[in-house]
């Protein structure tokens, strides 16, 4: 399944390629920009990697972030040019819950990809 979300539309197609079909439904989660907020607290600075060559190690930014809900989060951006690494958050019901960014490539070389498939435009 490929599932597209039109936040300024507040519309979600999830798209079944072995079917070719597609459902369309409303969207009720808000957007969530991929960024340091701005209530972030800077923690430290250190290498993800080897650092015994160059290049080896990326230089990332720690950061500490309290969620409206009590809950701690730690997120983690490379130094140069802010890309996502990963993101660390407390939750009460699974304790700690880490997502990580691997093989991150800047740029779109494709933004057809952003493009739902025909047979989701066809759905009113």
């Amino acid at each position: 399944m490929m599932e597209f979300l039109l936040f300024q539309e507040s519309i979600q197609y999830q798209f079944y390629p072995h079917s070719r079909t597609c459902v369309k439904s409303d969207l009720h989660t808000p957007f969530q920009p991929i960024a340091i907020p701005s209530n972030a607290t800077f923690l430290t600075q250190m290498y993800i990697g080897g650092t015994s060559g160059p290049q080896e190690g990326v230089l990332v930014n720690i950061w500490s972030v309290e969620t409206g809900h009590g809950n701690p989060s730690i997120i983690i951006f490379s130094a140069f040019g802010c890309l996502p690494m990963s993101v660390n958050y407390y939750c009460k019901e699974k304790g700690w819950i880490v997502e990580s960014t691997y093989g991150i490539t800047t740029g779109i070389s494709d933004p057809t990809v952003f493009i739902p498939p025909a047979a989701c435009s066809q759905l009113n």
